[in-house]
């Protein structure tokens, strides 16, 4: 995690909260299907700046098909009922966009300006024409944006924000925001599940999961309440996506598998990699053509090699006009018009990346 960049980053962002009013209506927001990294985020990022705005104040959380453990861990703590509908016709001055650096595709609200926060590459997509896909973001909307794909999870850069707000509050000032034990216990949680428990974390979260054991989070706990009993529609998805793996992909000594399911990709290309595969991808087809494909590198070839699976999705992301994002070892590109050749793409373009 790049903590100078965030430092000064959250300098700015304090100037634009000490002229919140002027920037109302805003609107808080992640990726479409929010996980619990995205959720987090969003919701910590929501209650820092309705900390500041006297009660009333005109700031909208909007979340879109969250999964039931994320539905059930925010009405757990009793905020899902603060998530606004994606129904509304409201249109925002500034809308803030969370782990992703993308326009969700479910937002069609009008907005003025953008503020970024996101810990997966950045993108390269200028792609300058209308799309159904989710949008990329034109430069000159931005009014602060903060990418830091150092950073494992979204969640570790909201709880670094808060931890400077706070060191910044004991200087003095009118605004005392005070992150409460369950948001901080969320953060946590969100941490572990993006990092796969901590897994692809650097040292500069260390400092972060003090703060928010100091805050009330515990991370025994959030252990607990991160483990899931996987449902039995999961587990048919990934025993099917192993059978439509016909084809083993050998590139030197790394296994590729390639497989095509209907929904949980994610888990799907988890389970690959749990068989043995070293770079899982699975397609999922959506209707009017479009798709999504997924993919997830081992730990092995992550540390053997140089290979960053993000921006290799990128690069296929690109080719085919669709939008990307990920990290070294997870990643994924959303397209339409599905083309007939995206499988021996994939993997001749993979060829020359590891071959090299």
């Amino acid at each position: 995690m790049n903590v100078e960049k965030i430092r000064k980053f959250t300098l700015d962002f304090i100037n634009f909260v000490g002229n919140l009013q002027n920037y109302e209506p805003i609107a808080v927001l992640s990726h479409d299907n929010t996980d619990l990294d995205g959720a987090a985020s969003a919701l910590g990022l929501y209650l820092l700046l309705s900390s500041y705005i006297p009660q009333g104040g005109k700031i909208d959380l909007i979340l879109s098909h969250t999964n039931q453990f994320v539905k059930q861990t925010l009405q757990n703590i009793n905020y899902f009922n603060q998530i606004v509908s994606t129904d509304t016709n409201k249109s925002y001055n500034v809308v803030i966009i969370l782990d992703t650096p993308y326009i969700p595709p479910y937002f069609q609200n009008g907005f003025q300006s953008v503020i970024l926060i996101d810990h997966h590459i950045e993108s390269q997509n200028t792609r300058n024409g209308d799309s159904e896909l989710s949008g990329t973001i034109p430069e000159h909307k931005f009014l602060l944006k903060l990418i830091d794909s150092s950073a494992s999870s979204c969640s570790e850069i909201i709880g670094q924000i808060w931890k400077y707000i706070e060191d910044e509050k004991k200087k003095g000032g009118n605004w005392n925001p005070d992150l409460e034990p369950h948001i901080s216990q969320l953060l946590l949680m969100g941490i572990l599940m993006d990092s796969n428990g901590l897994r692809y974390s650097e040292n500069s979260v260390v400092p972060i999961l003090d703060f928010l054991i100091r805050k009330g989070a515990d991370l025994p706990t959030a252990r607990s309440m991160s483990i899931r009993e996987t449902p039995l529609d999961v587990k048919i998805a990934r025993v099917k996506g192993a059978i439509r793996s016909e084809e083993i992909f050998q590139i030197r000594e790394w296994i590729i598998l390639f497989t095509h399911v209907n929904s949980y990709e994610s888990t799907v290309c988890n389970g690959l990699l749990g068989l043995g595969a070293d770079i899982a991808f699975c397609l999922a087809k959506r209707k009017d053509m479009k798709f999504r494909l997924i993919a997830r590198a081992s730990e092995a070839i992550q540390h053997a090699t140089e290979f960053h699976l993000g921006k290799f999705m990128e690069k296929i992301a690109l080719k085919y006009d669709g939008n990307s994002g990920g990290h070294k070892g997870a990643a994924g590109m959303n397209g339409q018009n599905l083309p007939s050749d995206l499988k021996s793409v994939v993997i001749s373009a993979l060829k020359k990346e590891l071959k090299n």
